[in-house]
């Protein structure tokens, strides 16, 4: 008996050596000024300096040094001390990339408003760990130390910046700058590449859903894994960029859930392209955590606001929302949404929709923007040649990535829940070459019951019970209600049977790992809607791009559908109503209307 338990344990304390997906800790603070936005922990440097910064970018991580606090920008109080700043001369380990040359008077490459001068640093990265999680110490993580940052309003006010990001990881193993003054070659280290490459986590992976302070919807990130539990739709999976995460947009509507709508339509499509007949095809956009808003063209941002109690701020470049106006209050609290509908598995056919409650974009303007909260629909004009769909729109998706080596990876792309949320989370593992994400069983709509009021027929607000969803849970134990003489005997004979049973559990559970097999992309039949490489003009039409691509075959987008022209989607027992295109008018006009849908089918194959 001894020795099969022995051997038992033996084998579970194997398993449990394995790479497991890794938590990352979210700060109990919030910040703004355009928020309210969650943010992670991390240290930086020996000993560690406490920051809070957004979970965000690719390649470098992005901190503020003391010398941010001395520019005019930050005013009599320097809001960057807030969530932390960081100190190379209190460091034992920093090293400051000098190669690298730094950076003066510039826009930081990826932000969209972020301007100042900056300098490339190495220094120890601490993710901090639980009561049963150690801290974990990433040597040499590559950062840009920012003295200088701040932003510029459009009626050219600037005001400093006061949080930075943590890079979730990059393409490539590493960041080099050449060789230093001694011969020395300077390799900058990226957070899940060197966790993966040490075995720390099973893959260059992450899953993020940034979730919403205001409305207490925690965050959720995951380094080579992610929480199945904040997937709560198909999942579309896509080539990322080297340095975006990029996606064809082809529509964005306006729609209600459940109950009556909050406008004098149900659903009302054909916004993206309203009044602007240039992006009818579709708009290439990147979703970037970086940034706040929805950068979008100002048609687009027109012909949305043209349907809420809003008005424009020049000063600020956003809308501003009218409080006094009963029709906010309606609007806010109801299940109305805005709803994204994007290009699925980078398919010339098949879409699928991410709905943003509005309740997510009644966001708040705060110090050192105004005096006093202000709340605001985040629709903005981008400052550079591409539009981005920031944390305002990521507090209702779920985003991972599988880098993989050398730009042959995945980001994904699916619906995240709302503030209805099981205890625990349902942690998966993203494997090594995993080329498709599960979703969870529930359902969009449920997750957000007991927190928006639907308006009944009538327009009296309907009175909603709040379900938990479902997820995995532990049984409870019942308390005896009598003392037994043989308490002793039978706790010793419960322990023996307990540890025999766990240490089988962890086996049966060992073994089912080891037989698991990752589905590859080219292991999936399909995905032949066009050619690998496109003869007539030598390049491959998924690096090129598939909106670049339809615009040199002359190929088109549906045309703008109606409200009369809406489709409706079943979840449960909730009827989503959604714009859907018409057969024959081109590309994107199927939408995805199950999971199975996405298992694959109609995946361009890789170059």
């Amino acid at each position: 008996m001894a020795s099969l338990l022995f051997a038992i344990f033996f084998r579970a304390a194997i398993c449990a050596s394995e790479p497991q997906p890794r938590e990352v800790i979210w700060s109990k603070r919030s910040y703004g000024p355009d928020g309210p936005w969650q943010t992670v922990q991390v240290g930086f440097g020996s000993p560690g300096q406490n920051i809070d910064v957004y979970p965000a970018g690719s390649w470098e991580s992005l901190f503020f040094a003391p010398e941010i606090c001395n520019e005019p920008e930050s005013g009599s109080f320097c809001f960057a001390t807030e969530a932390g700043i960081y100190d190379l001369l209190r460091s034992d380990t920093y090293y400051k990339a000098t190669q690298a040359g730094p950076v003066t008077d510039k826009t930081f490459y990826g932000t969209q408003t972020l301007h100042g001068d900056a300098q490339f640093t190495f220094d120890t990265l601490t993710l901090p760990g639980t009561d049963i999680i150690h801290d974990y110490l990433l040597p040499s993580h590559s950062t840009i130390l920012v003295s200088k940052g701040f932003r510029i309003l459009p009626n050219g006010t600037r005001y400093s910046a006061s949080v930075g990001n943590l890079a979730l990881g990059g393409p490539q193993a590493n960041m080099s700058f050449g060789l230093d003054p001694n011969g020395v070659l300077a390799n900058g280290t990226l957070l899940t590449n060197y966790m993966a490459n040490t075995n720390v986590i099973p893959s260059s992976s992450y899953g993020l859903h940034i979730g919403s302070a205001s409305l207490k919807i925690p965050g959720s990130l995951y380094l080579g894994g992610y929480d199945q539990l904040r997937v709560v739709g198909p999942v579309s999976g896509q080539s990322y960029g080297q340095h975006n995460l990029p996606i064809d947009l082809l529509d964005i509507s306006i729609g209600v859930a459940v109950g009556r709508s909050p406008f004098n339509f149900t659903v009302l499509c054909g916004l993206l392209a309203k009044g602007n007949s240039s992006i009818e095809r579709g708009l290439m956009v990147e979703v970037d955590a970086k940034e706040p808003y929805l950068y979008l063209p100002k048609s687009t941002c027109a012909a949305i606001a043209q349907n809420l109690p809003v008005t424009y701020s020049p000063d600020f470049g956003l809308y501003i929302w009218n409080t006094n106006d009963p029709q906010y209050e309606r609007i806010v609290r109801s299940p109305a949404y805005l709803g994204f509908t994007f290009r699925a598995n980078n398919s010339v056919t098949r879409n699928f929709t991410i709905n943003v409650p509005f309740h997510l974009l009644n966001l708040n303007l705060s110090k050192p923007l105004s005096d006093r909260p202000t709340p605001y629909f985040p629709c903005s004009l981008p400052n550079l040649d591409t539009f981005r769909l920031g944390r305002a729109f990521m507090q209702a998706a779920f985003v991972s990535v599988n880098w993989m080596d050398n730009f042959q990876g995945l980001w994904f792309l699916a619906q995240a829940p709302g503030p209805n949320l099981a205890p625990a989370p349902r942690v998966v593992t993203i494997g090594a070459a995993a080329e498709i994400l599960t979703p969870s069983e529930n359902e969009w709509a449920q997750s957000w019951e007991g927190t928006w009021s639907p308006i009944e027929e009538d327009g009296q607000r309907l009175q909603t019970s709040t379900p938990v969803p479902t997820a995995t849970s532990t049984p409870g134990v019942t308390k005896s209600q009598s003392t037994s003489s043989g308490l002793i005997a039978g706790v010793t004979v419960g322990v023996v049977v307990f540890l025999a049973g766990l240490g089988a559990g962890l086996l049966l559970w060992c073994r089912k790992k080891e037989t698991h097999v990752d589905v590859r992309r080219d292991d999936i039949t399909g995905g032949n809607d066009l050619p690998e490489v496109d003869e007539r003009h030598h390049v491959n039409p998924q690096r090129m791009g598939l909106l670049e691509y339809m615009h040199k075959n002359q190929m088109q987008l549906p045309s703008d559908c109606t409200p009369e022209q809406a489709g409706s989607e079943l979840q449960g027992s909730n009827v989503i109503q959604q714009c859907s295109y018409q057969p024959g008018d081109g590309i994107g006009r199927q939408p995805i209307r199950s999971f199975v849908e996405l298992d694959g089918g109609g995946v361009q194959p890789r170059p």
